[in-house]
């Protein structure tokens, strides 16, 4: 397999742990438009949901990956796996939205 920090798409099977402060999280490809997130710690520990998703990739590396959870929570997510980051977008069912910033893990 293609090292993630250079790759132009986000291989099935590719799993790998964030930590965003205030919860880690692991989010793991099951297919070209599958993922399964899951929070590790945290208030919501415990937590994990099979979603739809879409990734455009923006450069080797780094990705653009969105999906909507059934309670309506939107995340946008962009994936720099060359930097190490994830940077997300949330906009919750009540309209709460969050900016978050993590490192990646593994």
């Amino acid at each position: 397999m293609t090292d993630i920090a250079e790759a132009t798409e986000i291989p099935a099977g590719y799993s790998f742990d964030i930590d965003f402060q205030l919860f880690q999280s692991r989010i793991t490809f099951t297919s070209p438009t599958q993922l399964i997130f899951a929070i590790l710690t945290g208030s919501q520990a415990g937590l994990s949901q099979t979603v739809d998703y879409q990734s455009i990739p923006l450069r080797p590396g780094l990705f653009a990956v969105s999906w909507q959870e059934p309670n309506h929570t939107t995340v946008v997510h962009l994936e720099d796996f060359a930097e190490g980051r994830v940077h997300a977008n949330l906009t919750q069912p009540d309209g709460t939205f969050l900016r978050l910033s993590g490192t990646i893990l593994s």
